[in-house]
């Protein structure tokens, strides 16, 4: 929490810095415009939910392995999904330059070019977590075993799967920029929604049930689903109709 706080000021900092220096004045605030506020609200919630409800399924099963299982259960949980979450930043970072290219197809009203380099975009991502699977299932023992010991040898056969489960969330969180980029956020924000509310569960089922087990497979069969949702909303839902604007000349 410290380090966010610290984190999110130096950020704030450097913004008003970099505003005056490039725009040449100094920030101020002034009475908002009531409908610009509400339309500003009416885009940026759906945004918001669309991103939190992901982070929220991804928190369930460890605070429910903790109740359920204690400390060691839930160490050894957290020790083997945490590598995973490399998979969805080199995704993330790696798709950041190809928004604006979604952005434009998606103005041009090309949904079938937008469907095509969906796809390309989703086996990429397939692809890149279809390789690193097969690095895990080479290396993770070895790994594992030079970092923490004898003791977490037995689960490491759970990587793997985390492994597979993070790539389909990495094409879902990718899915939700390109909703995004059609106007279509609060689609975003409905289906991460519905993935969150069908993982509760889910996950309350599974995880007493069957302990480890339970939550390794039911966040990789959540992820899938969410993964599945989002990709389904970006191939299926129309393309938003953008307003052009003539001028005369």
């Amino acid at each position: 929490a410290v380090m966010a706080v610290f984190g999110g000021g130096l950020f704030l900092l450097s913004v008003i810095a970099g505003y005056k220096k490039y725009v040449g004045d100094s920030i101020s605030v002034h009475r908002a415009d009531p409908r610009a506020v509400k339309s500003l609200i009416r885009l940026g919630v759906p945004l918001l939910l669309a991103v939190v409800a992901p982070i929220v399924i991804t928190a369930l099963p460890k605070l429910i392995l903790q109740i359920y299982g204690g400390d060691e259960t839930v160490g050894i949980f957290s020790t083997l999904s945490a590598p995973t979450i490399i998979v969805p930043t080199i995704v993330t970072g790696v798709f950041v330059p190809f928004i604006i290219h979604f952005s434009d197809i998606s103005r041009a009203g090309d949904m079938k070019s937008l469907r095509r380099d969906y796809a390309k975009t989703a086996g990429l991502i397939l692809g890149f977590g279809a390789l690193c699977v097969a690095a895990g299932a080479i290396g993770a023992e070895y790994a594992f075993r030079w970092l923490y010991g004898e003791q977490i040898v037995p689960y490491v056969h759970y990587f793997c799967m985390l492994l597979a489960g993070i790539t389909l969330y990495s094409v879902g969180m990718c899915g939700i920029t390109v909703l995004m980029t059609k106007e279509q956020g609060r689609a975003a924000a409905i289906l991460s929604i519905i993935a969150m509310i069908v993982s509760v569960p889910v996950f309350l089922y599974a995880i007493p049930a069957y302990g480890m087990d339970g939550a390794v497979y039911s966040l990789t069969a959540v992820y899938s689903q969410f993964g599945l949702l989002i990709s389904l909303g970006v191939v299926l839902i129309p393309l938003y109709k953008f307003r052009t604007v003539k001028t005369e000349v």
